[in-house]
């Protein structure tokens, strides 16, 4: 079956979801997914697209520290394009699963550095952005992972 045809731009910015696998001990519980960004060929890659893949290879490489930075910076590159009036984005409502992107992301590094209660958070608004599969996903094994820790009460 032919996949619907996307328009240019979400073609150029075609989302490209992978679940991220989690340590043998966390095997039973849902994995995140990161997104990343992949670009056509014959465009340059977008700043959001440069800043949300740097976060996520850092994540990839377990360099959780650097990643941090990585992600805040993909998401202030998100929040700068939403509101900027002039931006293609800002008209398409792509601001809005950007949005989403950058804060799964974060919640994905949160969750995978132990950070529950940062990482529900960040899902949070991601859902609020847009709550596609993708951040469903997250969700999932963010709260899967919450079910998982031992209860001190």
């Amino acid at each position: 079956m032919k996949a619907p045809a996307m328009p240019a731009l979400v073609r150029a910015l075609a989302i490209a979801c992978s679940p991220l696998s989690m340590p043998a001990a966390a095997a039973t519980l849902a994995a995140p997914t990161l997104v990343r960004l992949e670009v056509a060929p014959y465009d340059a890659e977008a700043p959001f697209a440069a800043s949300l893949n740097h976060c996520v290879s850092l994540i990839v490489a377990r360099d959780y520290g650097a990643a941090a930075g990585a992600c805040d910076a993909a998401l202030s590159v998100a929040r700068l394009e939403a509101t900027d009036p002039g931006s293609l984005l800002s008209k398409t409502g792509i601001r809005d699963t950007n949005l989403a992107i950058a804060y799964n992301d974060r919640a994905v590094l949160h969750l995978r550095s132990g950070a529950l209660g940062p990482a529900r958070a960040d899902i949070r608004r991601a859902l609020r952005a847009d709550p596609s599969p993708a951040v469903e996903a997250t969700a999932h094994a963010i709260d899967a992972a919450d079910r998982a820790m031992p209860r001190t009460d």
